[in-house]
């Protein structure tokens, strides 16, 4: 009788055994479900969010070409236009360095063709003035976001050419830094003899190099209508460091060492 009781006791421990196995492999199958769900959504939510950068993306490129069109016209009222093409495609996609090059281009271009309205018209020479520094301070903000966008691009390529330089790391402007090809070129919109107006993209050893030697090229332009002649040499020569054909850039480090008187 107590044989079949200790029988009867193990038969019950044996029982709460499998109890326990069973409990466990159920929690264990609940965990891996679980995190099994998790990957899925996580591998849903970077399929979306992929497909979404990818249209927004698609929607910048169309902003920055109907811009790039309308700033071929070269009137007022079509470089406004673009600047605000411009404008929504750097809303779509903040990296997209063209449109931000094309953006500054365009409003320097504005800029100019304000400029010489007024001096026509002869306005209030007081608040052209306050605007042209507005509008220099934002221009020299863009580019300088262009040219970390760059050189952030040729640190993640681990590129073995040139050097995208350090010059904009120096540069005493009153923004902070921010891929793309070559910004479409706006043509001289320079003062006085011209010596300072921005160029097409410069031939290089490819579009990134030729795009970083447009934006400090165009960025020491605004440093030299701004009179700060020593920011805008260091960004003239680190142009022609980029591009030593680059002729735009020959000529406004000549510009800016005659005013410098050397």
């Amino acid at each position: 009788m107590s044989a079949a009781t200790t029988t009867t006791d193990d038969h019950e421990v044996t029982v709460g055994g499998a109890e326990c196995d069973t409990a466990s492999t159920l929690s264990t199958t609940k965990f891996v479900a679980t995190t099994e769900a998790a990957a899925r959504q996580a591998s849903l939510a970077r399929i979306f969010r992929a497909r979404a950068q990818r249209e927004a993306k698609r929607k910048a490129d169309r902003h920055n070409t109907f811009g790039a069109l309308q700033q071929r016209v070269g009137t007022e009222k079509f470089l406004q236009k673009a600047a605000m093409h411009f404008a929504a495609a750097l809303e779509q996609c903040s990296g997209h360095t063209e449109a931000r090059l094309n953006l500054a281009n365009t409003l320097l271009q504005l800029l100019t063709v304000e400029e010489s309205r007024r001096r026509r018209k002869r306005g209030d020479q007081k608040r052209s003035s306050s605007r042209r520094l507005d509008v220099l301070r934002t221009c020299a903000v863009h580019y300088s976001q262009c040219i970390k966008q760059l050189q952030e691009n040729t640190c993640d390529a681990r590129s073995g050419g040139v050097g995208l330089g350090d010059a904009n790391r120096n540069d005493s402007s009153d923004g902070g830094g921010g891929g793309g090809g070559c910004g479409s070129g706006v043509g001289g919109v320079g003062e006085n003899s011209g010596a300072e107006s921005l160029s097409s993209s410069p031939s290089a050893a490819n579009a990134t190099t030729a795009t970083a030697a447009v934006a400090h090229h165009n960025l020491g332009v605004v440093r030299l209508r701004m009179e700060q002649l020593v920011p805008a040499l260091r960004h003239f020569l680190e142009a022609v460091r980029l591009c030593p054909g680059y002729s735009d850039a020959h000529c406004n480090v000549a510009t800016t060492f005659r005013l410098l008187g050397e």
